[in-house]
C-alpha cells in the first residue's frame, strides 16, 4: 500500500530530523475554495477560512491512486507534549469519504427528499 510506504519515509525522516518533519507537517497555509474543493486533497475549513498542510496532500495523493477508501496516512503525537510527533501510521477510515458530502452517524436517520 501507497500509504505504508509514505508513513515509513515519514519515520525514516522523524529519525533523522524529529524538529524538521514536525514543522513541516505542523505548517498550515492558506488556500482557496477552488483548492479547497478540490477531491482528494484533505483541507481543513474553519470560517471562511480554508487552510492545506503537508499531510492534507500526502494523503490527498494516496486518495488519487488507491481511491476514495484509501488507508490514510497520520501523525501520531505524544498526548503530554501536542507538539511532539512520535510516529506516523496508517489507519483505515470508517466510511468512504466522499468530498463535499457528511457522512452519516449511525445514531442520525438519512436526509428523505
Amino acid at each position: 500500500m501507497i500509504a505504508t510506504q509514505f508513513a515509513e519515509m515519514l519515520n525514516e525522516l522523524l529519525e533523522e530530523d524529529r524538529e524538521a518533519v514536525t514543522a513541516l507537517i505542523e505548517q498550515r497555509v492558506d488556500c482557496n475554495d477552488g483548492f479547497a474543493d478540490h477531491p482528494h486533497v484533505t483541507v481543513l475549513k474553519a470560517g471562511t477560512t480554508c487552510q492545506v498542510g503537508m499531510l492534507g496532500l500526502i494523503n490527498g495523493l494516496i486518495r488519487k491512486v488507491d481511491g476514495p477508501s484509501a488507508t490514510l496516512v497520520v501523525a501520531c503525537y505524544d498526548m503530554g507534549d501536542l507538539n511532539h510527533i512520535t510516529k506516523f501510521d496508517t489507519i483505515q477510515p470508517k466510511e468512504t469519504w466522499v468530498p463535499g458530502v457528511k457522512p452519516i452517524q449511525d445514531d442520525e436517520p438519512p436526509a428523505s427528499d
